[in-house]
Formats: structure tokens, C-alpha cells, sequence
């Protein structure tokens, strides 16, 4: 299959960056994508209904006009999730999508084991970390070394039971527990926000709640759980899976 970048080969460095929320830092990423990565005009025009994770070619050229208002009305409801591969690195990043959609997507695709289970690098949650989009049988086949909630506490998000739901299914006994050999390993959670990050009162409270369920989490993990939230105080913090 031809390289649509043509002759050119770019190494994708396997880090991600945490940006806190409202940050300063968030327009300076927004316009070094804009100028970096563009669409291959005409793409729209044969671009099919998004199912799953239907792949969709990006390529350096000018940036295509955008699609009629038919094919935007076609597309409502669309949640775009994105799996990165690069090396032996993974990277599934699940936007706003369900449990069960990004599971048949995964299928689809042939990204699943014989078991129909997927361990990846790095894991964004979905939706902020919302109880409405995942559930038992998603924790139980995708799993992570890094798990990644972008969530300031406002509407309670990251959501406390989807913190539980995700720490049970890799360290403790449940019908749901995870099953994928590296699932027995080492884990690591990352939120964009903290107490001290947020404004909000009802938000900072919850990010305090937040904070203390996985400080007693921590501690019954022997050793296989961390955490890392971004503080008032930083910015930005980089997350290497190389």
C-alpha cells in the first residue's frame, strides 16, 4: 500500500501530553496541530458513515472544504474513536464513544485476541470518565498499562464508579475481573485535573473524594496501582510509554 505521505517517513514519538483544563497551553497545541496535519481534499466526498472505528486516510495537502449539510446530518451521533499503533506501542483513544460500540469496532478490526480481549499502552477513557459509557464487560476485555481521564470534577466526572469499576475488574475477585495476561501487571491512572486545578467548590470537592478513593486504593494494591493528577500550580505533565 503506498505511503500517503509519499516519500517522506515520520516517526511518531510514542509520549502524550496531559494539559490542564482551561490551560494556556491549550491553543499553542491546538495551532501546532493546525499547521502540522491537514485533510487530503476530496476525502469527504467518498467518506462513509463512521461505524465503529472505520479508518479514515489523513494526508499533507491543503485542507478540504468542508461537507455539504446532508452528509453532516448523515454523521450525527458519530463518535470517532482512534486506535494508534506504533512499533509495538498502542494507544486507543475512545472519545465520547459506548462500551459496546468501541468493542465492535476493536472486533471489526481484528484488534482483539482469540478471547476477544485487547491490552493497549495507554487508554483514554471515554466521556470524561462517565458511569453512561462503560461497563463490566468493557473493563474486563481492554485494558492498559495507562489509563488517561480528562475530567475536572465538574458533573461528577471522572465518575467515582467507573474509578471502582476499572480498580476491581484488575485487583479484585469479581465476575468481571480482567483476564488478559498483562492485566496481572502494574497500572497507572492519570487525571488532567485536582482538586487544587479546579474552581468550581462542588467540583474540587469531588476531585477531593476522588483523591482519597484512589490513596486507599493505592494502598491495597501491593504495589500494582498508581496515580498521577495534574496540580494547580503545573501545567502540563508528559507521559512517556516508549
Amino acid at each position: 500500500m503506498p505511503n500517503p505521505l509519499g516519500d517522506e517517513k515520520r516517526k511518531v514519538q510514542p509520549k502524550l501530553r496531559m494539559i490542564a483544563d482551561c490551560s494556556a497551553e491549550v491553543n499553542a497545541v491546538r495551532a501546532e496541530l493546525s499547521a502540522s496535519i491537514t485533510v487530503e481534499p476530496g476525502v469527504a466526498d467518498g467518506l462513509p458513515v463512521l461505524r465503529g472505528m472505520e479508518p479514515v486516510t489523513v494526508t499533507q495537502s491543503l485542507v478540504a472544504p468542508p461537507p455539504p449539510p446532508k452528509l453532516l446530518k448523515m454523521a450525527e451521533g458519530v463518535r470517532v474513536n482512534v486506535f494508534v499503533e506504533e512499533g509495538k506501542k498502542t494507544l486507543l483513544l475512545t472519545g465520547d464513544g459506548h462500551a459496546g460500540d468501541i468493542l465492535k469496532g476493536l472486533e471489526f478490526h481484528g484488534k482483539t485476541d482469540g478471547q476477544g480481549r485487547m491490552h493497549v499502552d495507554a487508554l483514554k477513557m471515554q466521556h470524561h470518565g462517565s458511569e453512561h459509557n462503560i461497563d463490566e464487560e468493557f473493563v474486563k476485555r481492554v485494558t492498559a498499562d495507562h489509563y488517561i481521564f480528562c475530567g475536572n470534577g465538574k458533573h461528577e466526572n471522572p465518575d467515582l464508579r467507573v474509578i471502582a469499576l476499572i480498580l476491581d475488574s484488575r485487583l479484585a475477585g469479581v465476575p468481571f475481573a480482567a483476564t488478559h495476561p498483562k492485566a496481572a501487571g502494574a497500572f497507572r491512572f492519570w487525571f488532567n485535573s485536582s482538586d487544587s486545578a479546579t474552581e468550581n467548590s462542588a467540583a474540587k470537592e469531588h476531585m477531593k473524594e476522588l483523591q482519597k478513593q484512589l490513596s486507599d486504593r493505592k494502598k491495597q494494591s501491593d504495589g500494582r496501582f498508581s496515580f498521577e493528577l495534574l496540580k494547580g500550580d503545573t501545567p502540563s505533565f508528559d507521559l512517556s510509554i516508549a
